[in-house]
């Protein structure tokens, strides 16, 4: 993607007077990254802010027992909230962050970004609708780590991604220690769902791929749907 067409993704550009757009231009690179790669570990400092044109990074932690959590994915016309807050704060990374469908982004250093929050209402409300976003998404997550059952929680996971892979039948290439990584749970409680899911008929387990077989029988485990 070019550099303007990742900017246009985003209001504040789009909005911006002259001044704006011209600040932007002249401060911003343009990046590209594959999968695998990680754009800040937990405790890096954070010199410099992405605006994601398309792709995926994801976003989590990682406990004292090794496993980990995703808190987001950050993907295509989005930024990174906790980017923000190191930024804007000057403290580290609290998290890490990882490649997971190739990136086309542009980078802002922290400097140029904390001067354009300043002096321009449409930074900080991007700045402010993103805060509100995201607290709200992980308020979510911790309800769900707390009182959720991981049976909904994992249906909920599969068809969410079934429906980003326009494939036909919709297939996930991830493996059942991928998922568990993502839902912050044990690989054997996932491969345990995961058969509980095929015996019924929702989906069908290859090796590194799930396919979805019945829709239907997999938004049975969500009450909500």
């Amino acid at each position: 993607m070019k550099i303007l067409e990742i900017l246009e993704k985003f209001d504040f550009f789009r909005r911006g007077d002259d001044s704006l757009r011209k600040t932007i231009t002249q401060n911003i690179t343009h990046v590209t990254l594959a999968p695998g790669t990680f754009t800040l570990h937990e405790g890096d400092p954070c010199n410099a802010i992405a605006f994601v044109g398309r792709g995926r990074i994801r976003v989590f932690r990682t406990g004292e027992t090794g496993r980990d959590i995703t808190l987001y994915n950050v993907e295509g016309g989005e930024s990174c909230f906790l980017s923000v807050m190191a930024l804007l704060s000057s403290r580290p990374y609290p998290a890490s962050a990882l490649v997971e469908a190739p990136v086309d982004a542009v980078i802002l250093p922290a400097g140029v970004f904390r001067e354009l929050m300043e002096r321009n209402i449409h930074v900080r409300t991007f700045v402010f609708d993103m805060m509100g976003e995201r607290f709200a998404h992980l308020t979510s997550l911790l309800e769900e780590i707390a009182f959720g059952k991981m049976d909904r929680r994992l249906a909920d996971f599969l068809l969410r991604r079934f429906m980003t892979e326009g494939t036909d039948p919709p297939a996930l290439p991830v493996t059942h220690e991928q998922i568990a990584g993502e839902l912050g749970t044990a690989r054997e409680v996932v491969s345990r769902l995961l058969k509980e899911f095929e015996s019924v008929g929702a989906i069908r387990l290859m090796r590194g791929r799930i396919i979805l077989r019945n829709r239907s029988e997999l938004e049975a485990y969500i009450p909500s749907r």
